[in-house]
């Protein structure tokens, strides 16, 4: 490691312009090859199941923030995890140097972070990107990437740029918003079926036929058995319970409900109609 570097003292020849302020562009490239190298640890960690800690630690204004804010910025939330501590109180002053640190760090097994996303999809599995309506010239569109933003997105933006600068584009009929598909979903699908109650543990839901009606059924933590209607109250697609966030999701357009039937986002506005339990 190079010892630290006094402006006031003489620089030795062979070390002249190396503390010379960095151009712009050298300091992006250097950035963007240190990224690459983090996003190639990323995967290591992710393969091996190593655990690594990272400390920073200096003076306020050091300049700790805004590093850390590069060196995470382009990695995935999902692997890293970033903890501010505080200035060490004065009984902490007198721990061993990791002891401070130890608290935050997982341990085996230990979920750190839940998330669920949604990606929304065309019935034919493409995107619809370009000019929306005939009718209406100056509209256009760019959806359905199913998680693949980074691609289709790029795919999309150069085709509208076309559109709307009058070239031709050869993705136009294969992207047409306009283009007829198949349907998706026929509002019956659901990933939750189970064959009765007693199939369905603590805490957890799931979907059961009754005659020629689905109802969705949760279980409290306690055992306590709650019955709903398993038709979202937007269009009437049968819900699908989502283990990792302990609610209700339509299949069809997104809408979200707790555990209790409770609207959490739309197009969706009503609760879940409350059903009768079928007997034993």
């Amino acid at each position: 490691m190079d010892e630290a570097y006094d402006p006031k003292q003489e620089v030795p020849a062979e070390r002249k312009g190396k503390h010379k302020k960095a151009k712009s562009w050298d300091y992006d490239k250097e950035i963007k090859r240190l990224q690459i190298e983090l996003a190639n640890l990323q995967a290591w960690v992710k393969k091996s199941g190593a655990r690594i800690v990272i400390i920073f630690e200096g003076r306020d204004a050091a300049g700790k923030g805004g590093m850390i804010k590069r060196i995470t910025e382009k990695v995935s939330p999902r692997v890293f995890r970033v903890v501010a501590l505080p200035a060490p109180t004065d009984r902490e002053k007198t721990q061993i140097y990791m002891q401070r640190y130890i608290a935050h760090l997982p341990a085996a097994g230990e979920v750190a972070y839940r998330w669920v996303n949604e990606d929304y999809d065309s019935p034919d599995g493409i995107p619809y990107a370009g000019q929306l309506d005939r009718k209406a010239p100056r509209l256009y569109v760019a959806t359905g990437f199913n998680g693949w933003g980074i691609s289709n997105g790029t795919a999309a933006a150069r085709l509208i740029a076309d559109q709307v600068l009058g070239a031709a584009n050869a993705w136009a009929t294969l992207y047409d918003p306009q283009r007829r598909s198949r349907k998706i979903n026929d509002g019956g699908d659901t990933k939750s079926k189970v064959s009765g109650v007693e199939g369905i543990r603590p805490g957890e839901g799931g979907v059961i036929d009754y005659g020629k009606k689905k109802i969705a059924i949760w279980k409290s933590p306690r055992g306590q058995v709650h019955a709903f209607d398993a038709a979202c109250t937007h269009k009437g697609c049968t819900l699908t319970w989502n283990g990792a966030l302990r609610q209700w999701d339509c299949p069809c357009h997104g809408s979200m409900f707790t555990c209790k039937g409770e609207v959490i986002h739309g197009p969706a506005t009503d609760p879940l109609k409350p059903a009768k339990l079928p007997r034993a």
